[in-house]
């Protein structure tokens, strides 16, 4: 979804054509860098509460970071960096994880240690060395430089960098606290809902005042734009919630995380096993109307496996109206040296240390349960299979993907969470001034011709046009195709520009790490047509 600028156009030169581009007279309306999509959060929260049925909500796992498939190189996990990348890149919805220190600051960090994600050394370790993950665990010298999160005072990990997760290299960013990541959004304007995996009750308290006290750049308290996703078992019982949260329990917006693994006995203190008292546990909190269940994240891995009950339960409200249940996605962390197929993804444990894998997290997959079902495959990695089950928002490392397998079926009609229209914003004039575009679709892009307005937007995996004699008056015109190839995917952000009297609509497209800038050029503007056959673009280092 990432925009270019038309200054970056100019210096590009088609592939294989040789044919380099000039620039132009014309004013492109750009949009604002930090919130692409004019999305407001009151509205992304609302559209994942009330889930529509042609939109799929997306969140950001981890920010976007650096993953094995080349992916932002060198960005570092739950960093600012990768919280601007997510928000640049148009995404309504970010989960970071929260852990606390020994001092109780909330604190940004997937790992229960330090070791893999930063520069932490031994202070009694005269060689300084970094903790190697892939040391297995038992080694005294390595482990000393892999504390607990929970075993080191603010001030004590505050100054360490962070490590990106693909090489280990160190970032210029240091460890930020909550408190942090959310003054950096409201400096920025980022309109984005976060999400925040939390793992216990106590770092969900020490979480809440933090967000409940902080403001966005609207003025508005972050509780009105925050998920707090909590696992289902670290409140057995509504009054332990409540007990939690304090006097102002009703303002979270909860999150309910229930896994497979939750089906061993005494889980939720009945004392009792199975997926039964999963789904009581469940039923007790939606019955409690106090308690605002904002989305259910249910955790199961297969078609008809375990939790396909609570799923169904999940998936209404107490009115029998249609609820928001999500999911996560995973992607993997590492290869094996050698694993030339990629046939053995691997991931790192929760401590740091490689590796383990998605089969490692397959519940009773040794029957150490007898009585119990087991997990038997692990399917949300596949984007198919969490659209055929219905899951109406997805927490993903692989979010661009995503975003194109669902834009292809329909799914992401971005419109319900565009425009901003809480008191103290910035709403768009009903007489717009020069460089604001009326249109409210997914990426525009306007350009004035000879007193007439022309943009370019997506829809639904194509590109579209529109004309009208006033920026104002686009938002009336009936967008009509301009491009749209179904051998081509993931195609973002088109870019309308005229040179020498051709228009020109620039755009990314391609699976994957094979991303690439295209262009399509017609010598006039007419919509309801195919412009004809894309042609990539020969970047410097082919990006």
């Amino acid at each position: 979804m990432r925009r270019i600028t038309s200054a970056a156009v100019a210096l590009a030169l088609i592939a294989g054509g040789g044919f380099a581009l000039s620039g132009g007279t014309d004013t492109a309306v750009a949009a604002d860098s930090f919130n692409p999509n004019d999305f407001d959060t009151a509205k992304i929260m609302d559209a994942v509460v009330n889930p529509k049925p042609d939109l799929v909500t997306i969140g950001y796992h981890r920010g976007a970071h650096a993953l094995v498939d080349g992916s932002y190189p060198d960005v570092a996990e739950n960093s600012m960096k990768s919280i601007e990348i997510a928000a640049k890149d148009g995404y309504e919805m970010l989960e970071i994880d929260v852990k606390e220190t020994s001092d109780h600051v909330p604190v940004l960090s997937h790992d229960t240690n330090w070791g893999r994600e930063t520069t932490y050394t031994n202070p009694n370790d005269p060689t300084k060395r970094l903790f190697d993950p892939f040391t297995a665990k038992g080694n005294a010298e390595n482990d000393a430089r892999n504390p607990q999160v929970s075993a080191l005072t603010w001030n004590a990990i505050k100054s360490a960098q962070l490590r990106n997760s693909v090489n280990f290299k160190p970032s210029a960013e240091t460890v930020s606290s909550l408190q942090q990541s959310l003054d950096y959004m409201t400096a920025n304007k980022i309109a984005m809902v976060l999400s925040l995996d939390i793992r216990s009750a106590e770092i969900a308290k020490a979480a809440w005042p933090v967000i409940a006290n902080s403001k966005d750049y609207l003025g508005r308290s972050y509780a009105e734009s925050t998920l707090f996703k909590i696992p289902g078992k670290a409140f057995r019982t509504t009054a332990d919630f409540k007990s939690a949260f304090g006097s102002n329990y009703g303002s979270v917006r909860y999150q309910p995380v229930y896994n497979t693994s939750d089906l061993v006995a005494n889980t939720f203190g009945d004392g009792r096993s199975g997926e039964q008292p999963v789904i009581d546990h469940f039923l007790r909190f939606r019955a409690d109307s106090s308690i605002r269940i904002a989305a259910t994240e249910v955790q199961m891995k297969e078609t008809g496996g375990i939790l396909t009950g609570l799923l169904a339960e999940a998936k209404k409200k107490q009115d029998g109206s249609r609820a928001s249940v999500s999911i996560f996605s995973p992607s993997v962390d590492y290869y094996e040296p050698g694993d030339t197929s990629k046939q053995n993804p691997r991931l790192f444990t929760s401590e740091g240390y490689c590796c383990t894998s998605l089969q490692d997290f397959l519940f009773n997959k040794d029957k150490q349960y007898p009585n119990l079902p087991s997990d038997t495959k692990d399917q949300r990695g596949s984007f198919e299979w969490i659209k055929s089950l219905g899951f109406s928002s997805v927490t993903a490392d692989l979010a661009p993907g995503l975003n194109a397998n669902l834009n292809r079926d329909g799914l992401r009609n971005i419109t319900y969470m565009q425009g901003t229209s809480s008191p103290g914003a910035d709403p768009l004039p009903s007489n717009p001034t020069p460089g604001r575009t009326s249109v409210r679709s997914p990426d525009p892009s306007a350009i004035e011709v000879n007193g007439s307005y022309h943009s370019v937007e997506m829809q639904s995996g194509r590109i579209v046009g529109r004309v009208a004699s006033s920026l104002a008056g686009l938002q009336n015109d009936t967008p009509s195709l301009i491009y749209s190839d179904p051998n081509l995917s993931e195609v973002w952000a088109p870019e309308l520009v005229r040179i020498d009297n051709t228009f020109f609509v620039y755009f990314s497209a391609g699976a994957g790490s094979a991303h690439r800038m295209h262009v399509i050029s017609s010598a006039t503007f007419e919509t309801g047509r195919n412009w004809g056959t894309a042609q990539q673009l020969g970047l410097p280092g082919n990006k």
